[in-house]
This record gives C-alpha cells, structure tokens and sequence, in this order.
C-alpha cells in the first residue's frame, strides 16, 4: 500500500525537478561560468594556504 501512495508523489517531484533543471539551463552560461571562477578561485586560495602551513 505504501508503494501505492507514494508513487504520485513521486512522479510530481521528478516533474518539479525537470522544470527546475529546465531554468537552471536557461540561466545565462556566463553567470554560471563566473560563480565556478570565483569558487575555483577561493579553493585554489584556501588549498595554497594549506600547502604552505
């Protein structure tokens, strides 16, 4: 019975999850690529630190 109700449920979540998907690809690719740079660059900072402690 559990399967049953659950199954509904589940199938509205992957459809939420598709669209969310779907906007996030549509969010400018330059805007993404400058979040991984910035994120990138406080790694390559804190792991330069690190190395030389």
């Amino acid at each position: 019975m559990g399967n049953c109700s659950r199954s509904p449920a589940t199938q509205l979540l992957s459809t939420e999850t598709r669209q969310v998907e779907a906007e996030s690809q549509s969010k400018d690719e330059s805007e993404v690529n400058i979040d991984l740079e910035h994120a990138k660059q406080e790694f390559e900072a804190k792991y330069a630190q690190s190395s030389k402690q």
